[in-house]
């Protein structure tokens, strides 16, 4: 065998030799590839489920704040208070004034109560108003001021005058209320009637 034949013979196999070390390197150069694909996906499923996770933990949350608060505003609700209201006393004069005495029966002590009325043939409330002619005025609200369990106020309720009244008359009450040992509030709601006026039998 001569040296040139020699030399093709060493050369082959050299660039055998290349040509497989570089098919060996792609094949690992893909699979890092590919490596690095399923780590980028499981990567990527393991952010999805985090926040998925995440999401279920903040929505659990909400709904024991809701939960909560739904609670805490039951037991407010709860301790508040409740009125019985009655209509009292006679008839004053054309004015169609009637009294109602309202009795707070039960619930904490109330820094205030703001009483607004309304109703068919209902104009709304005499109040004091020392700046008016007769030193009362009729409008829509009242405040009632401190009361307590146990406690009552009286309101004056004027009616439309719109002649004799024949029959009873539904007088919608509404109170305002604020605690006086927090902040809390409630609004009541009750409906009493005005009676007719009695009957005048004229003598003959």
């Amino acid at each position: 065998m001569d040296g040139g034949l020699k030399t093709a013979i060493v050369s082959a196999c050299i660039s055998g030799g290349a040509a497989l070390l570089a098919i060996w390197q792609a094949r690992i150069a893909s699979a890092q590839a590919q490596s690095a694909r399923d780590a980028a996906a499981f990567a990527e499923r393991q952010a999805v489920a985090a926040e998925k996770a995440t999401k279920a933990a903040e929505d659990q949350v909400a709904l024991m704040r809701r939960q909560l608060d739904s609670e805490d505003a039951d037991r407010r609700e709860a301790r508040g208070p409740e009125f019985t209201v009655r209509c009292s006393g006679a008839w004053r004069g054309s004015n169609h004034v009637r009294h109602f005495e309202v009795t707070q029966d039960s619930g904490p002590a109330l820094a205030s109560v703001l009483v607004h009325v309304e109703g068919e043939g209902v104009r709304g409330l005499q109040v004091p108003d020392p700046g008016s002619a007769g030193g009362v005025s009729t409008e829509p609200t009242f405040e009632a001021g401190r009361v307590a369990r146990g406690g009552s106020f009286t309101v004056l309720v004027v009616l439309v005058e719109t002649g004799p009244v024949s029959a009873a008359t539904p007088v919608h009450f509404t109170f305002q209320c604020q605690a006086q040992d927090s902040t809390d509030t409630w609004r009541r709601s009750q409906i009493a009637n005005v009676p007719p006026p009695p009957r005048i039998s004229r003598l003959r």
